[in-house]
């Protein structure tokens, strides 16, 4: 029988990002710090399925990467070991990073006591899988248009330092268009964009601009206290 505090965390996603930053980063998370709880509503409502694709855009240093590259996929194969998960970043470096801490998430024992999600013996350092079927696998954006996959997370698509150069950030629109016209335009596949601007031309503008995306936007300074909706 689970034990019934582990049963909450399959359930609940504030609840687990609270007990997976405590396995890998040694304490409790700052829940004074009230946009960590508003951030995982917003994903829970992408994992409960009410959500198809979603913009959320918030500075560097805000546990972005944390809740939505490590926690998430690690969340939804608990619920469902099927499923096959992207990471995407600028840098393939930099998504292979965030596959191994979730993969460390995934290995930890209260989550294996949590549910019967379990990883096979074929991975890489750059992708793990479920014996259900389901993986995590990362991705640099530039490679990333011939892969399929129940969820993409796209965590900074951008390099920060390209914030002005011109034809860097074209290739990422490009490569995201092209992504989308290979595959079914988000209508199946989920999307997570997350990330920080970096320009008035980025990525985010692009999908904003073609629209079907919901957007959550989270500065550094909130101009008035935000509700849930």
């Amino acid at each position: 029988m689970i034990n019934p505090l582990l049963s909450i965390l399959q359930i609940n996603f504030l609840a687990f990002v609270q007990k997976a930053h405590i396995e890998l980063e040694g304490r409790p998370l700052d829940m004074n710090q009230e946009y960590i709880a508003y951030l995982t509503w917003h994903i829970e409502q992408m994992i409960l399925g009410k959500t198809q694709n979603l913009i959320i855009n918030l500075p560097g240093r805000h546990l972005k990467s944390f809740i939505a590259s490590i926690c998430a996929p690690a969340f939804l194969l608990a619920r469902d070991p099927t499923k096959k998960i992207f990471i995407v970043s600028y840098s393939l470096d930099v998504s292979s990073e965030l596959v191994r801490k979730c993969r460390q998430l995934v290995e930890a024992s209260w989550y294996m006591e949590m549910c019967r999600t379990r990883i096979s013996d074929v991975s890489r350092s750059d992708k793990f899988t479920i014996k259900s079927g389901g993986e995590v696998q990362a991705a640099a954006i530039n490679s990333m248009t011939g892969k399929g996959g129940h969820w993409i997370i796209l965590d900074d698509p951008h390099n920060v330092s390209d914030w002005n150069n011109d034809r860097a950030k074209a290739r990422v629109r490009m490569n995201f268009g092209l992504l989308m016209s290979r595959r079914d335009g988000g209508q199946r596949t989920q999307m997570l964009l997350i990330g920080h601007r970096v320009a008035d031309d980025d990525l985010t503008a692009h999908v904003k601009e073609h629209g079907g995306f919901k957007q959550l936007r989270l500065p550094l300074y909130a101009p008035k206290r935000l509700e849930r909706r």
